[in-house]
């Protein structure tokens, strides 16, 4: 007798095994192709992320042309200027004289010392007098000048030199 439940045993052991293999194997290849999938999934995400990045930098303008559009002027070196245009309040002056407000912004680099120099004009825009400012900026920072003459003959500010020159 144990001789015939012996070799029945030993034949259906290999069918059970044999159906393992087979499930084992699907099994496999089953999570490699899931794996392949959030592989390519998580591939696209980024992909479109990146896509979506770049289109936004593409559509912002730069610094510069945001600065240019303003009214900033630059000096060549990273260094924008302006006549102050809103939110300045400059105080009204009375019994003559002009009284203005300069805007320095140190964009891409430090300011350094700032050389303004001014002509004060009289109402036929001639010269009558000139004011020099001497000034330091740093590196991000927008500095408000205001520029007073008090001849009673000025009639308004004209910008003859710029510099800022930073000691690197």
């Amino acid at each position: 007798m144990a001789e015939v439940d012996g070799p029945v045993l030993a034949k259906s052991k290999p069918k059970v095994h044999v159906a393992d293999q087979q499930v084992a194997k699907i099994l496999s290849i089953f999570i490699r192709w899931a794996v392949f999938g959030f592989l390519c999934l998580g591939l696209g995400f980024w992909a479109g992320a990146q896509n979506a990045q770049l289109r936004w930098a593409l559509r912002q303008p730069s610094d510069k042309q945001l600065l240019t559009s303003q009214g900033w002027r630059q000096d060549g070196t990273g260094v924008f200027y302006r006549w102050c245009l809103e939110q300045c309040h400059a105080p009204q002056m009375y019994g003559g004289g002009v009284l203005k407000v300069f805007e320095v912004k140190c964009v891409d680099r430090p300011c350094g010392d700032i050389l303004m120099r001014f002509n004060v004009l009289n109402s036929k825009r001639e010269m009558i007098d000139q004011i020099v400012l001497n000034e330091k900026g740093l590196h991000g920072e927008t500095r408000r000048f205001m520029i007073e003459a008090q001849n009673p003959d000025a009639a308004s500010l004209e910008l003859a030199e710029f510099s800022a020159r930073a000691k690197v």
